[in-house]
């Protein structure tokens, strides 16, 4: 049965951000087929699950007759035919195909996701099993040897220095593995409790799973000169170490016994009489009313840092929610005591006020720009959508609670007409001031932060943008003269 068939007889129709054939925009559907860079017909996308704010269609996933395709912001789709798919799984909101990580949906529902997904893996189970030589699941070692090896003469083309005890080496396999020897070798303090946190133990027999390695591959290409990690996607990266990884695994922990093994038992063991106070002494500390958002908020922020150091070339992208979280939370930990219900009140109205207010610091001819407009805003659906997410117990819903108000502010006409806007809001809120409430003060204070942010954002875009026109001129200035 066809998996058009399938929905069909399952009566299928989707909802929220999951749009269903035929009930598809068709311009979100035109807008997804050109982001996507796909060549489908438009009739064969079954399902368009939309993961971006403002409900372009650009990013999210395309289930189509014989593939699947997704994209997150900022990168470029994948597509998998069906029977290259081994396993699919969904963890929330986020996305696994054949054990990796390929998504994480910030705008649709869980649930609608959970019902969609479920639905495409129930088809695919229900299908014959294809002859394994005509559905290889990963790439042929000889694919993969090219990539490796374009990915290199891009490197060298770049003048990055290949490590000394390297240089005699012709292949491209010698070549990568001196790259990640260096990067083991100048991080290895950093990588192991990496490896302690991410499989519970630094040791070869933790790394001889191939989920742990897999782990490790993403941490040790996090550590790439950026260069490399330009030229060669995570992806095959991952594969490169899963085929080398006897070869990692003794360079990484060589001669690290006694790191490993105090990794592996970092506290020492209790006497009877400790172990038992501690089970007679072990009640939680209480969690005062409005702890938990702010605890939460601080967990958002961790992680976009954690990501902005994996990432430096993505550092652009979280400079602005990470700064708005930090003024936020410095100012709204004022109103732990009060109800987690007032304090998310507070914070998200803040957040969004913050984002709603500096946006027009942007030059217009800038703001006019869709792709400028979403990239701004981007910080405010992550850290929305990971709150719901964490928190999911709380009644916070930022599509109802803040969302219209944010977007109302993006679209006044003038600087002018923003200001009264603002004004009277923040009358309002002076006039019908509750205990709980943000102060007058910090709220000016935010509005301040914001404004200061936006404009160093501005300032970062222009000059990314500056260096990106002198790399192209560079290139192919004398084909444009």
């Amino acid at each position: 049965m066809s998996l058009l068939a399938f929905l069909q007889a399952k009566k299928y129709s989707g909802s929220g951000r999951v749009h269903v054939a035929p009930n598809i925009p068709n311009k979100q559907l035109s807008n997804a087929l050109a982001a996507y860079k796909l060549t489908l017909d438009p009739s064969d996308v079954l399902v368009l699950i939309d993961d971006t704010m403002f409900g372009s269609g650009k990013d999210g996933c395309l289930i189509a007759r014989d593939c699947l395709a997704i994209r997150e912001a900022f990168s470029d789709a994948v597509t998998y035919s069906y029977d290259e798919v081994q396993s699919l799984e969904l963890e929330g909101s986020k996305l696994f195909v054949n054990k990796r990580k390929t998504m994480s949906f910030n705008m649709p529902d869980k649930a609608e996701l959970s019902q969609c997904f479920a639905l495409v893996l129930e088809w695919l189970r229900s299908q014959p099993l294809e002859n394994e030589s005509s559905a290889p699941s990963v790439e042929t070692p000889e694919v993969f040897e090219a990539e490796v090896i374009t990915a290199l003469a891009v490197i060298e083309d770049s003048g990055v220095i290949i490590p000394a005890e390297q240089q005699n080496k012709a292949s491209a396999k010698d070549k990568l593995l001196g790259y990640v020897a260096v990067a083991i070798e100048q991080n290895k303090s950093r990588i192991l409790p990496f490896i302690k946190e991410k499989t519970g133990e630094a040791s070869l027999a933790a790394l001889r799973d191939d989920t742990n390695i897999e782990k490790l591959g993403g941490i040790i290409y996090a550590f790439l000169p950026g260069v490399v990690r330009l030229a060669l996607k995570e992806e095959a990266f991952v594969r490169f170490v899963l085929d080398n990884r006897n070869k990692l695994l003794d360079k990484l922990l060589t001669g690290e016994a006694e790191s490993v093994a105090a990794l592996a038992n970092a506290t020492p063991a209790a006497s009877y009489h400790a172990e038992l106070d501690d089970l007679l002494m072990d009640d939680e500390p209480a969690v005062q009313p409005g702890q938990k958002p702010i605890e939460t908020l601080q967990g958002i922020l961790q992680e976009l840092q954690q990501d902005q150091r994996e990432d430096p070339d993505a550092a652009f992208i979280w400079q602005l929610p990470i700064g708005f979280l930090e003024a936020l939370i410095a100012k709204t930990e004022k109103l732990i005591g009060f109800p987690d219900k007032k304090v998310e009140d507070q914070a998200f109205f803040a957040l969004a006020l913050m984002y709603g207010f500096s946006i027009h610091k942007v030059p217009e001819a800038v703001r006019s720009q869709e792709t400028v407009f979403e990239t701004f805003l981007n910080g405010f659906g992550v850290i929305c959508n990971s709150y719901e997410e964490r928190n999911p117990t709380s009644r916070f819903n930022a599509e109802d609670d803040v969302l219209p108000m944010l977007l109302v502010m993006t679209k006044v006409a003038s600087k002018q007409q923003l200001n009264d806007m603002v004004r009277t809001m923040l009358d309002e809120h002076t006039h019908a001031t509750e205990p709980g409430d943000l102060a007058m003060d910090d709220i000016m204070f935010l509005l301040r932060e914001a404004n200061n942010g936006a404009v160093a954002w501005v300032d970062a875009l222009t000059r990314i943008s500056v260096e990106r026109e002198r790399e192209v001129q560079n290139k192919w200035g004398d084909v444009f003269s």
